[in-house]
């Protein structure tokens, strides 16, 4: 959610540091190379609240199971049994099996990681970045339209603006709302079950199949607009 924390920040007057690249203005998107440069000087307090707007609570998904993300920590040790029979892990992160190449962002900035998550036999939701989530796009007329006159609605729309280069034909992905929309709004992500792939790491990256492997939950078509009108109600309530 961190287009959405760069929209409180921006609505409250606070700035990200000085020393951060003039470039790094659509950082915040997935597929910009200075995205992890930037400082993450961003309120946790402001997360929070877009995050607690955005959802009621990860645990009305599964009572008895937390919805938690993988991070690169997974690359030091294998997942407990203890933990992986107790949590329910949703992904944006990968491409769809029917991708040329496994070369998404989020998965190849820890390879290790990726694939201890598949091999691991959790729980796993994956949402494909592409060609799924990739769906998401929006453009400035729709934000103008439809999110309100908050201070938030209109940094959110700004920031969409300069990333765009305030070209009204173009769109931007908003990304992390996949996942966020999986909890919030089920009926909006169709999924299907698949036998976990095996990710090949460098130089390659690229997924093969074992039907001998377990079996995970995976995104194949997200409603977009279903997606979006949420997403706008929740941020129209914003002050």
């Amino acid at each position: 959610m961190e287009i959405f924390a760069k929209a409180e920040a921006r609505a409250r007057g606070l700035c990200v540091s000085s020393a951060e690249p003039a470039s790094a203005k659509n950082s915040l998107f997935r597929d910009n190379p200075n995205r992890n440069k930037r400082e993450n000087t961003y309120p946790t307090t402001a997360r929070r609240k877009i995050i607690n707007a955005m959802r009621p609570s990860f645990l009305e998904l599964d009572p008895e199971k937390r919805v938690v993300r993988p991070t690169s920590s997974a690359t030091k040790a294998k997942i407990p049994t203890k933990i992986i029979e107790t949590i329910r892990v949703i992904w944006l992160g990968g491409t769809s099996l029917d991708w040329p190449n496994a070369g998404e962002f989020n998965q190849q900035q820890d390879i290790a990681a990726s694939q201890i998550l598949f091999d691991s036999g959790v729980e796993l939701v994956q949402i494909p970045c592409h060609n799924v989530a990739s769906h998401l796009k929006v453009g400035v007329p729709e934000l103008r339209a439809c999110m309100g006159d908050s201070d938030i609605a209109k940094a959110l729309t700004d920031l969409v603006a300069e990333a765009i280069d305030n070209n009204p034909a173009k769109t931007r992905v908003i990304w992390d709302i996949s996942a966020i929309a999986y909890v919030v709004v089920p009926e909006t992500v169709r999924t299907y079950k698949i036998h976990s792939p095996i990710l090949h790491g460098r130089p390659n990256l690229t997924y093969s199949a074992d039907r001998r492997r377990h079996m995970i939950e995976c995104a194949y078509y997200l409603d977009r607009d279903a997606i979006f009108i949420d997403m706008y109600k929740k941020i129209r309530k914003l002050k």
